[in-house]
């Protein structure tokens, strides 16, 4: 039995030994074909060179940079969650120091507890990190493909938290494209959106702010078409008055040309003033109405037709005094100027027309019974008064950056001209505007405008408002390069559109 089991051990031994070439065979074939397999998968997709910097050291962590300001107001998470709030006293790479209630505090930079964010950019991507820093140019982030500093001008929206999974997750797929890292759809909710996704405003309700547009960009701002010669230096023609869609009836030359001499931005504040040259080649200044003194009014007899009737033509006129005209300037759209009828007159007499223009006559005493009277004719409404025009603004704009996103814009500013009518003595009849205006973006859509001035030739069209003026608008962002705006004044309507 022994002998008959070796016997079969053997054979099994040889067998095995027989086969063992073959089994090698279809391993290295097995082996082939995943290597094959292997070669087939596209590789990862680069990281782009815009945002490439050193991997940090992994046993090495992060640095935060030292991005606030002595004076700034802030609160603190710290890992252990307590929360400190104060102002900022110094800060630099190891600590931040703030002065609160209870004294200085010196807190290091490693037991504040950082913030992550989700950055979505413009041509899609999305990427998830640490905020290291920011500035008023970039974002410094660590997360997967190490430090990298995104400029702020190539992100649309973003999300951010104290933890990394209060963030929205990302959907999408791999791109495998040479520049993407993923594709993705925006999230359903809790999108935030980016300072730099909703432009500043060049002006607001045609009063200049200190902002100007990029070197290159063509621009249609309000009723004017622009152009960015640099990134502080632009000008703009106003497309209306040049075809002669205005008051004139005629085309008129108006354009500007703004220069932002002043710059200052942090991660969180922006600080810019521009000077503005204008000109107009011809345009409406206001009207200006025509007065006869001393007129002498008789008939042939008291009583003849209705007196109380202006139209009763048994007056006339038997002698008159000088013509007087009366100028009034008008700043609002139309350059329409109304003028005070209270001073006329408590009785109309009768309309007459002299060098083609007609006048009513008034007089302060009652006609009945009466064959002779003095008075006064006025002209019947304004003449349109035009002239050429050179003005100089200076605007001053701050800006805060949101931490929801956005940013709330305050605008300051003065506007002087000097005109055709008033160049000889620009004291007795000064042209100004001074003017202080806001805008709020509400969301990456929705913008809220509102201004106040004082100018001392506005007259409202559509109330009684004198020299002091009130707008409000709204503007709603079809995308990120065309916007339109409605406002309370004319002419109601303006577009935002950059080329």
């Amino acid at each position: 039995m022994l002998i008959l089991s070796q016997r079969f051990i053997r054979a099994g031994a040889i067998c095995l030994l027989c086969s063992a070439p073959a089994l090698a065979d279809e391993g290295a074939n097995q082996a082939k074909k995943t290597d094959a397999a292997f070669e087939t998968l596209a590789a990862p997709p680069p990281l782009p060179d815009a945002y490439r910097k050193a991997t940090p050291n992994s046993s090495q962590p992060a640095v935060s940079e030292a991005t606030e300001s002595v004076g700034d107001s802030m609160s603190l998470l710290l890992r252990d969650g307590s929360r400190v709030s104060g102002t900022v006293v110094r800060a630099d790479e190891e600590f931040i120091v703030l002065n609160t209630g209870i004294g200085a505090l010196a807190i290091p930079r490693t037991k504040i507890q950082p913030i992550f964010l989700r950055l979505e950019l413009r041509d899609g991507n999305i990427l998830v990190g640490e905020l290291l820093g920011e500035n008023e140019t970039t974002y410094t982030v660590d997360g997967a493909f190490g430090q990298m500093s995104v400029p702020r001008d190539q992100i649309t929206g973003f999300e951010q938290a104290y933890f990394i999974e209060e963030l929205a997750q990302i959907p999408g797929k791999v791109s495998g494209t040479p520049t993407g890292f993923r594709t993705a759809e925006p999230p359903k909710g809790g999108r935030r959106f980016s300072h730099s996704s909703i432009e500043p405003l060049i002006d607001i309700f045609f009063d200049p702010t200190g902002y100007t547009f990029r070197k290159g960009d063509i621009y249609i701002s309000g009723l004017s078409l622009g152009y960015g010669f640099t990134d502080q230096v632009l000008a703009t023609i106003n497309v209306l008055e040049l075809v002669g869609l205005n008051s004139n009836g005629s085309p008129n030359l108006r354009g500007t040309l703004k220069w932002n001499f002043l710059q200052r931005k942090s991660a969180r504040r922006e600080w810019m003033m521009a000077a503005v040259v204008s000109g107009d080649a011809w345009t409406r200044l206001g009207g200006s109405t025509a007065t006869i003194n001393d007129v002498t009014l008789t008939r042939p007899e008291a009583g003849a037709g209705d007196p109380s009737d202006v139209s009763d033509r048994d007056w006339q006129v038997e002698s008159q005094g000088a013509t007087v005209q009366t100028s009034r300037r008008s700043s609002n759209f139309l350059g329409e100027a109304e003028f005070d009828d209270e001073e006329r007159g408590a009785y109309g007499l009768t309309s007459l027309d002299v060098d083609d223009r007609s006048y009513y006559c008034y007089s302060d005493t009652a006609p009945e019974e009466k064959t002779s009277i003095t008075g006064r004719c006025f002209s019947d409404g304004s003449e349109p008064l035009y002239g050429s025009r050179l003005g100089l603004a200076f605007a001053n704009s701050y800006s805060w950056l949101l931490n929801r996103g956005g940013r709330f814009g305050w605008h300051n500013g003065v506007r002087l001209s000097i005109d055709s009518l008033n160049y000889a003595d620009w004291g007795a009849d000064p042209t100004y505007r001074v003017y202080s205006a806001f805008d709020l973006d509400l969301n990456p859509r929705f913008k809220l405008l509102g201004e106040v001035f004082y100018d001392p030739h506005y007259q409202a069209l559509l109330t009684d408002l004198e020299q002091i003026g009130i707008d409000f608008g709204m503007m709603y962002a079809f995308t990120q390069d065309f916007r339109v705006m409605v406002h309370l004044e004319a002419p109601f309507l303006g577009l935002f559109w950059r080329f």
